[in-house]
């Protein structure tokens, strides 16, 4: 018996197993050998499986192997088949064409991003070559004909057909100009041309859609029976239902109705989904009570399962919590369709610390991959003077140094970061990198000597990299020129063979290669910002698909994939407005009138075509989770995530959520996860202990206050080592003034290198003038490269300035109370007992007679005299402690800020009773922590208002628990 040319399938139905089942039916008389059949399918995804599929079936019938079928899609056949004389412009040139014809025309857009309005003109040039649509040859015709079908006259509308005709127009002239033609335009020639051999027979299968050109081809095959067309749903005459783009497709192929292979009954919970999504006729509530009053038992509850979370972490964690669990229950074809990419690598992140892959069938922008990110840290660094970050992430990329020599070279990268760019604090240029690594080897050589050439080769190989790019920045050229003064440079720098030996950098040299033939259809003049958008925008259209050393996987789809794919679970996440139906992608171009008067597909019609992938994925697991997060943004849920919801409520009064997973989210980590590490529940108050090992041997007295305002911070800070390094910076902070303070106080009473000479005199009455033209003049010294770097820091000199009568003043008072400066800026040191030596560096000491003075200056907020008194601010009395071998009499915060000079102090015998106090606490704490005591997490307010470790501690969640009702 002779099959009809149309399977329409129910959506619980197998379309790949149908498809096996009849090539094999079909053609069982000359198996093995199926060289002559032809399966094309919508992509190559369900290609193993289907090949699997088939193997059964002729194993079935004794048939122990298949030679053949041939499987790949409808375009790639025909591409395969279909020779052409005339050229075909690449994807890349096109864009470069498209962008030269725009630059023509600069009054149309009003001199807006050419490169975005070339992405919304090729969706619809498109369009209207896919859909064989013919403008009027005349705008005023073709004016006449939106007027008519907008029904309205505007200058907004005349606008518009002005930029698509006037454009549409140029392009095509652009094309001939060039000899050639579009990649669509040739797809057309060839199904034109396309003549298949009388014996072959052709099975397509999920095809949701197909243009005018790809019906007209299959038309006739299907008509003569050597084509058979498979596809999922009923024939609906109504729009906006799930079944309606199959009733479109018939047409298309002009096939009725009545002629196709209807699939058995259908089960209850498919019935179920027809009436939820189905007739408008009636409302939905009478719909649902009706459907429950016939089957008071619910076909989706146990089977469909909805979720809505609390945050975007909430439903990333909820989504793995349940793929774990279906792999517990020794599951394996798990799909996860998800069309946000932000949740979708995220759940890549979390999946793979269990050792559980995502196989992405689309890959993943190639622009995302680690060799794309090398890239464009040079181009950053050619762009940006080398600044220092985008340059460090270069240097310790793995492309640019052998395994062999990585180890050394990363140790002149780390001493290149540490020694040049944060000691000296340098953000950019390398000559200024090569001016600080002189300098500070000349400073070192007699004390810490080292080998610079090394660094210094480094900087000049990177100088030479840079030097074809750097050449021609300036100016205009074409992409040409770029691109190859771009593969020149990269040669040079070493990323070429390091990307030789990447799965991704071999990519992204293919891409580059065809990005330079595609520029030699185009003379147009790019500049450099012109030429990196088009360039990032090639990495980003690219795809990678990285070869994961995972055994086990979790398939990741976006919705049209999923057409043909059956799954022992499914979880479809994200399930928002904004993605389901998505209205991203759509041409900005006509509104659907316009669209469909022009024979294009509507807005409509593409959400049609969502809903009808939507409705089959419902039925094509045993098991289905749908999730959703409302989160901060307050993201509305899908409308079909609403209607399935409502629905189910309003027949039975019951809920389709997934109970079970909000309880399971809320149980302690060591719970969910019995196989890791355990984690202290979200609300308990950190209580860790210091290991022995880690309690620093050398204790300063920043880390000493740390300990005093909070002793978890001492523990994060010490034993996880999570203190952050400090920042370069390229504009000054109220750090960096205090320190350039320091530095002006300091050079007032010794010489410092490169600075003008001390004050030799002692400061009094007669020369109080001088003194303060001479700090001046040091003041000056001190921020002139930071006024070179940045015009901006004159206010931080202005503010010094205004600061110097003040200090001269203090500077007197100081010496009229017999003080003499002894020394400033020294490191001291001094053992607590058996627990650790206490370390500080001491702004300044005074002498007088046989005591001294310890001083510490301060351009910002001090401690007040009550917190110095009571011990709670220990820094002056942990000074006076590593000066223990000599008679400390006073110690005090100098505060230089406003006109006056003022402080805190201790002196006397408060003094040296305070700090024999201090002292004995320390020794106690010490001994404490050595002895594995808990290092809690206070809660001071005022403390954590400046804690870095707030976040760590989780403090918001567990002093909850410390307030009573």
């Amino acid at each position: 018996m002779t099959s009809p040319p149309v399977h329409a399938l129910a959506f619980a139905d197998h379309v790949l197993a149908s498809v096996a089942g009849e090539i094999i039916r079909q053609h069982r008389h000359q198996l093995p050998d199926l060289s002559q059949v032809v399966v094309l399918l919508p992509d190559l995804l369900p290609a193993v499986r289907l090949r699997r599929l088939l193997l059964q079936e002729a194993q079935a019938q004794n048939c122990p192997a298949l030679l053949g079928p041939h499987i790949t899609t409808l375009k790639q056949h025909i591409e395969g088949e279909s020779l052409l004389d005339t050229p075909v412009l690449s994807g890349d040139a096109r864009e470069l064409v498209l962008v030269e014809a725009l630059k023509q025309h600069p009054e149309l857009f009003n001199h807006g991003n050419p490169w975005a309005i070339a992405d919304s003109l090729l969706k619809l040039f498109d369009e209207l070559v896919m859909y064989q649509c013919q403008l009027p040859q005349n705008l005023d015709d073709f004016i006449i004909q939106l007027q008519h079908i907008y029904g309205t006259q505007s200058a907004a509308l005349s606008r518009e057909a002005q930029l698509v005709h006037t454009l549409w127009l140029a392009w095509q002239e652009q094309l001939r100009a060039h000899g050639q033609i579009d990649l669509n335009t040739a797809y057309l020639l060839r199904l034109a041309q396309h003549r298949p051999p009388a014996q072959r027979r052709y099975y397509v299968a999920g095809y949701a859609g197909l243009t005018p050109a790809e019906a007209q081809w299959l038309a006739p095959l299907l008509n003569s029976g050597q084509a058979q067309f498979f596809m999922h749903g009923a024939p609906q005459s109504q729009p906006s239902l799930p079944g309606y783009p199959l009733q479109q497709l018939l047409q298309r192929l002009q096939q009725p109705a009545t002629n196709i292979n209807n699939a058995q009954a259908k089960q209850l919970y498919s019935q179920w989904l027809d009436m939820v999504f189905g007739s408008t006729e009636t409302d939905l509530g009478s719909r649902c009570r009706q459907f429950a009053q016939q089957h008071p038992r619910s076909p989706a509850q146990g089977k469909l399962h909805l979720f809505k979370a609390d945050s975007f972490e909430q439903e990333a964690q909820a989504i793995v919590l349940k793929v774990l669990h279906i792999k517990a229950q020794k599951k394996q074809r798990i799909g996860l369709v998800i069309e946000d990419r932000r949740l979708a690598r995220r759940l890549r992140a979390l999946l793979e610390r269990r050792q559980i892959a995502l196989r992405d069938s689309t890959g993943w922008s190639l622009s995302t991959t680690s060799a794309a990110a090398a890239l464009e840290n040079w181009l950053q660094c050619l762009e940006e003077d080398f600044a220092h970050q985008p340059l460090l992430d270069l240097l310790k990329s793995p492309y640019l140094c052998d395994e062999a020599a990585r180890s050394d070279y990363l140790k002149q990268v780390y001493r290149l970061e540490l020694d040049v760019v944060r000691m000296e604090n340098i953000p950019r240029n390398l000559a200024r990198y090569q001016a600080a690594l002189h300098s500070r080897q000349q400073r070192l050589e007699n004390v810490l000597p080292f080998d610079a050439r090394p660094l210094q080769q480094l900087l000049d190989h990177l100088g030479q990299a840079a030097e074809p790019i750097l050449h021609i920045r300036r100016q205009q050229h074409p992409a040409v020129v770029w691109l190859q003064a771009l593969q020149q440079s990269l040669e040079r720098l070493g990323l070429t063979q390091g990307f030789g030996n990447d799965d991704g950098g071999q990519q992204i040299l293919l891409v580059l290669h065809d990005l330079e033939q595609a520029g030699r259809h185009s003379e147009l003049p790019l500049g450099w910002g012109d030429f990196r958008t088009w360039l990032g925008r090639a990495l980003e259209k690219h795809t990678f698909k990285p070869q994961d050393p995972h055994e086990q996987y979790v398939d990741l789809l976006h919705l049209p994939q999923s057409q043909l794919g059956h799954f022992e679970a499914l979880i479809i996440g994200g399930v928002s407005s904004e993605y389901f139906p998505a209205s991203r992608g759509s041409s900005p171009f006509f509104n659907n009138a316009v669209r469909s008067q022009l024979g294009l597909p509507t807005r409509q019609q593409a959400q049609d075509q969502q809903l009808y992938h939507f409705r089959r994925l419902l039925e094509s697991a045993p098991d289905i989770w749908l999730t959703f997060h409302q989160g901060e943004e307050e993201n509305l849920p899908s409308p079909w995530f609403t209607l399935l919801q409502a629905a189910h409520q309003l027949g039975w009064q019951q809920s389709l959520t997934d109970t079970a997973l909000e309880q399971w989210l809320n149980t302690p980590e060591q719970v969910r996860w019995p196989t890791h590490s355990s984690l202290p529940h979200a609300s308990d108050q950190p209580l860790p202990s210091l290991p022995t090992t880690l309690f620093p041997q050398h204790l300063s007295a920043t880390s000493h206050q740390q300990l005093i305002d909070c002793p978890y911070a001492f523990f994060a800070a010490k034993g996880l080592k999570l203190q952050a390094p400090e920042e370069v910076r390229e504009a000054l902070e109220k750090n960096d003034y205090g320190h350039r303070i320091h530095q002006m106080l300091e050079a007032f009473h010794t010489q410092l290198p490169g600075l003008p000479p001390p004050f030799a005199k002692v400061v009094n009455a007669t020369n109080q003038h001088d003194a303060e033209a001479h700090l001046n003049m040091i003041c000056e010294a001190v921020f002139a490269r930071d006024i070179e770097d940045n015009f901006q820091h004159r206010g931080w000199l202005r503010r010094a300035q205004h600061l110097i009568p003040a200090i001269i003043r203090w500077e007197l008072k100081r010496q009229q109370d017999h003080w003499r400066f002894h020394r400033a800026e020294v490191s001291q040191r001094a053992p607590l007992a058996d627990i650790c030596q206490l370390y500080g560096r001491l702004d300044r000491i005074d002498q007088r007679d046989q005591g001294y003075a310890i001083l510490d200056y301060k351009t910002g907020r001090i401690p007040s005299q009550q917190d110095v008194d009571s011990g709670e601010a220990v820094q002056l009395a942990h000074y006076a402690l590593t000066l223990a071998d000599v008679d400390v009499q006073q110690v005090e915060y100098v505060l230089l800020d406003g006109d006056n000079v003022r402080g805190s102090r201790i002196e006397g015998e408060h003094l040296a009773e305070l700090t024999q106090r201090i002292a004995e606490r320390l020794q106690t704490v010490g001994e404490q922590i050595l002895d594995q005591q808990p290092l809690p997490a206070w809660g001071d307010p005022e403390t954590c208002s400046y804690c870095s470790f707030r976040g760590l501690c989780r403090k918001d969640h567990w002093l909850r628990l410390l307030i009573k009702p």
